[in-house]
């Protein structure tokens, strides 16, 4: 269930994780893409599913293996555990989505945005990223 005041809220987390430097699992004060959107999915519900993953990882293998330990093979595995998947066209606002973004060595990776039409917004080893919806592969409805 949305809580109230949810909007403002996502708004906050956006602003806030795009203003932080990317760091992966956020040790000393920086973000990464999962972060924000599990940030993001607390402002709307008032829990984040996956907070036991806080600081527990520095790299992007180190974050690869904490989701495999628990049985996922990415990002969107994860997402479906906890939350109903959407085709991306049927997002809306506060919902959680996945992209295609360049890593640090120029390969596609992928990363999660907050959806806020008409734009997904998230994080990546290159900073801020501002994404059209249409860059969204996989959407996680947020409730």
């Amino acid at each position: 269930m949305r809580l109230a005041g949810w909007e403002e809220r996502v708004l906050d987390v956006i602003a806030d994780h795009q203003g932080r430097p990317f760091e992966w699992g956020g040790r000393r004060g920086g973000s990464d893409c999962h972060m924000m959107a599990m940030d993001a999915v607390e402002a709307v519900t008032g829990a984040d599913p996956y907070a036991d993953e806080r600081g527990r990882y520095r790299t992007a293998i180190g974050a690869l293996r904490r989701f495999t330990a628990r049985g996922f093979s990415g990002l969107g595995d994860a997402y479906a555990a906890v939350l109903d998947e959407v085709p991306p066209s049927l997002a809306r606002r506060g919902d959680i989505g996945l992209v295609q973004v360049a890593d640090a060595s120029g390969r596609l990776a992928e990363a999660a945005v907050v959806i806020l039409p008409p734009h997904a917004y998230g994080k990546s080893e290159q900073g801020a990223l501002r994404l059209p919806l249409s860059a969204v592969t996989r959407a996680f409805r947020v409730e």
